[in-house]
């Protein structure tokens, strides 16, 4: 004689199927290439925002650098620019210079001040190249695959990773 008391039961069923990720990307780059750094291997659990590859910037960081100092270079003529029109203009009510030369120096500071928008724009076109040339992880997971290896040349489209989510998974 036994006390009665209550218990799951377990039952076993064998079932035939797959399970598959709810989320799987293979994963490129934005820019052309060379791989200088793999920071993952095929199993690697990464978080989203991980950095899983980078591309060697050398050339790209000199063109943002180049850039910098153009729009610097463009600031710099604008201050100028300005400083002349506000001397010019002080001197236009004594009639102490033409009218035509102080027009000459305003559309000199809307010409500097459309080169400096250029130039900082350009500015910032260099340098969101540059961040292109690392790979972070866009969502948490497993690195399935590694298609790809030190020295190799990649350019945008070509897939240099597989990352699978494994929160939710399908049945």
């Amino acid at each position: 004689v036994a006390a009665v008391e209550t218990r799951p039961i377990n039952r076993v069923v064998q079932v035939t199927g797959s399970v598959t990720a709810a989320r799987e990307s293979r994963l490129s780059v934005a820019t052309s290439g060379l791989v200088t750094a793999l920071h993952v291997d095929a199993g690697t659990w990464v978080n989203v925002g991980d950095l899983l590859l980078e591309l060697d910037p050398e050339l790209a960081q000199l063109q943002w650098q180049s850039a910098r100092a153009g729009a610097e270079e463009a600031r710099n003529a604008l201050a100028d620019a300005r400083r002349r029109l506000r001397e010019a203009e002080s001197l236009a009510p004594q009639q102490s210079i033409a009218e035509t030369v102080v027009r000459d120096l305003a559309a000199e500071v809307a010409e500097d001040e459309a080169a400096l928008h250029r130039a900082e724009a350009e500015a910032g076109y260099r340098q969101g190249v540059l961040e292109r040339h690392q790979l972070k992880a866009p969502f948490s997971g497993v690195v399935s695959a590694k298609l790809t290896e030190l020295g190799e040349w990649v350019i945008p489209g070509q897939p240099v990773l597989e990352l699978v989510a494994t929160d939710q998974v399908r049945l």
